[in-house]
């Protein structure tokens, strides 16, 4: 009987989530470092990278934790703001888990103001983590349209 009070109460327990569309693991830990990324915390970004991680774009690619973090980390939070991320597929396997999305963001001039233009597109995250340890980025790769 203990049984079957413990399978409702865990019944009950998802139904909000599934009725409400949780979000997916991924989507919450791309919206993180998005977080991070629009508040210029380039501190929290890096904590949010793996050691090895890459960042690939049409202009550019860069390899390691600290080579971001003076090249992409620096240079591209204060023009490009993320204002919308749509998850389009998600898989959790093991210790990897990847995110396909499309995001618009927002453009700023040299000055910090908004600028009427927009750039749209694509991106990759792979998460991977270490000895059960916290998922962190392994690679980000975007697309544009």
């Amino acid at each position: 009987m203990n049984k079957i009070y413990y399978l409702a109460f865990l019944f009950l327990m998802i139904i909000p989530g599934i009725a409400f569309g949780q979000n997916s693991l991924t989507d919450l830990l791309a919206k993180q470092f998005h977080q991070a990324w629009n508040a210029e915390k380039i501190t929290e970004m890096k904590s949010l990278l793996q050691h090895d991680a890459f960042f690939k774009s049409p202009y550019q690619l860069q390899y390691g934790r600290e080579k971001m973090v003076r090249t992409v980390l620096m240079e591209n939070p204060p023009v490009y703001k993320i204002v919308h991320t749509k998850e389009l597929h998600s898989k959790v396997e093991d210790e990897i888990a990847w995110s396909i999305a499309e995001f618009t963001a927002d453009i700023y001039d040299d000055y910090g103001n908004k600028t009427s233009e927009q750039l749209n597109g694509t991106y990759t995250y792979v998460f991977t983590r270490k000895n059960k340890g916290d998922w962190k980025i392994q690679m980000l790769i975007y697309h544009e349209e």
